[in-house]
């Protein structure tokens, strides 16, 4: 397994003007193109202004299949948007290393 790592940090105030377009328009379509959202997390304790983003996939095959195919419009609309709101972007994969097993469930 693969997650893909996103941390947007945004412009000062920005961060509601976000929100604002990307839940009813951007997350639906970012959905619909990187498959299995983990998990959406805003920064609490740490660096402000910054949101986490967590994407699973199998394999980076699995990942470039799902970002072959953007849906049409994406690059004009929410990407653009997005682009203008932040400040840095920052993607890191982390690998699941099978050596490594919980005895327990994640709860």
């Amino acid at each position: 397994m693969i997650i893909e790592h996103r941390t947007y940090t945004f412009h000062p105030g920005k961060i509601p003007e976000f929100l604002s377009y990307y839940l009813p328009e951007a997350l639906a379509l970012q959905r619909r193109i990187l498959g299995n959202l983990l998990g959406y997390f805003s920064v609490e304790v740490g660096p402000l202004n910054q949101f986490v983003h967590l994407w699973g996939y199998e394999s980076f095959e699995d990942r470039a299949r799902h970002a072959a195919d953007p849906a049409p419009g994406i690059k004009n609309t929410a990407a653009d948007r997005i682009l203008a709101s932040t400040v840095r972007r920052v993607h890191i994969f982390h690998l699941h290393r099978r050596w490594i097993q919980r005895s327990e469930p994640w709860t």
